[in-house]
């Protein structure tokens, strides 16, 4: 469901994006906003966002990320007291937050007790209750490496990453990840930045701003969503983790002069070229139907909002595409799509007053 709309999206309007060089930065220490740890960063880092909680840049041919979450409330006791399904439930989780789905752990910490017996209530689906190993912890972290499912074609297949509990139900993780023939390397980079890695009591932060500097703006997204990137570094992906539907925000950024009427249209003329773009983008998409549009200017930049549904294997999808047009030939869309019908207007109110808070930084 999520590939057919993220290609839907991209489809509907076709773009060249931002090519990004990389850039000579200095040796720095990172902390969020939000507390919780302090990062050495290397001085040959291209960056690509910051976050209230995290940061992701690259080195080479590594990805490197670091974030805070939160954790369920039937994970939210100290790891080490963890019984064995809360090991299943908690590395579960791990492998839920990466960027892309079917990535699994190479050991899991159930097999430390003994691999035959956890090999036997994975087949079985028994109660792990009676299996209690204790979660593996090295100086209170929990370290892992994740592994592609067999049909992969993702570039960086080696996943490595350390899980540090903050806080009884607050996460911090950082994970490097890079292709298979640089597995040594990403190795190297970690230890590297936990070495030096020093962890603290993180303070409450209701919002996420989202700033990414290569792409010159930010965002300010809803509490419980996550910023992560997939192959595209001028597209980054949003995902609830508080929600049970299936909530995801794509925000990305391109160059375009196409629509300098668009960029520069004054209050009397924006509406007309808002109702232009809106019908050429959907001229040819028979599977969506727009159920309202309305052109905005949020920070001096002019834009749409369209709001729209589709329907994907028989379940209606209710989809809001923003797009920014700025004078200086920058644009920007921002999609954000739910099957939650329950709670649609509270969602898309959540939404709207991210789209609102949309900021280009220069």
């Amino acid at each position: 469901m999520k590939k057919t709309l993220k290609l839907t999206a991209l489809t509907l309007f076709t773009v060249i994006s931002f090519a990004f060089q990389v850039n000579a930065a200095e040796k720095a220490a990172f902390q969020p906003e939000s507390g919780g740890y302090s990062l050495e960063l290397p001085a040959n880092r291209t960056e690509i966002y910051r976050t209230t909680k995290g940061i992701r840049y690259m080195v080479g041919t590594q990805l490197v990320n670091a974030d805070i979450y939160s954790l369920p409330n039937f994970l939210s006791v100290p790891m080490k007291n963890y019984s064995a399904q809360q090991i299943a439930d908690f590395e579960k989780f791990i492998s839920d937050i990466e960027d892309f789905p079917g990535f699994t752990l190479e050991k899991s910490a159930l097999d430390q007790e003994t691999t035959t017996l956890s090999k036997k209530l994975t087949e079985s689906k028994k109660d792990l209750s009676k299996f209690t190993p204790k979660l593996v912890l090295n100086e209170n972290y929990y370290a892992f490496t994740l592994k592609p499912p067999a049909n992969s074609t993702v570039a960086r297949n080696f996943i490595i990453g350390k899980a540090y509990q903050l806080k009884n139900d607050k996460l911090f993780v950082i994970r490097v990840s890079a292709p298979l023939k640089d597995k040594l390397t990403a190795q190297q980079t970690l230890s590297n930045l936990t070495n030096n890695l020093k962890v603290s009591k993180p303070k409450y932060s209701e919002d996420n701003v989202i700033a990414a500097q290569q792409m010159n703006y930010e965002i300010t997204l809803p509490s419980g969503w996550h910023a992560f990137t997939l192959l595209a570094d001028n597209i980054i992906m949003a995902k609830s983790l508080s929600s049970v539907h299936h909530d995801e925000v794509m925000i990305r950024s391109f160059k375009t002069q196409e629509y300098s009427n668009f960029a520069n249209a004054n209050e009397q003329d924006l509406p007309a070229e808002a109702a232009a773009f809106v019908e050429k983008i959907t001229k040819f998409t028979p599977n969506v139907s727009v159920t309202k549009q309305e052109p905005i200017t949020i920070n001096g930049i002019n834009g749409v909002i369209i709001e729209s549904t589709d329907n994907v294997n028989l379940k209606k999808i209710f989809v809001v595409n923003a797009y920014f047009f700025a004078k200086d030939g920058s644009a920007y869309q921002i999609m954000f799509n739910t099957d939650d019908t329950i709670n649609y207007d509270l969602k898309i109110s959540a939404f709207k007053n991210a789209v609102n808070s949309f900021k280009k930084t220069k």
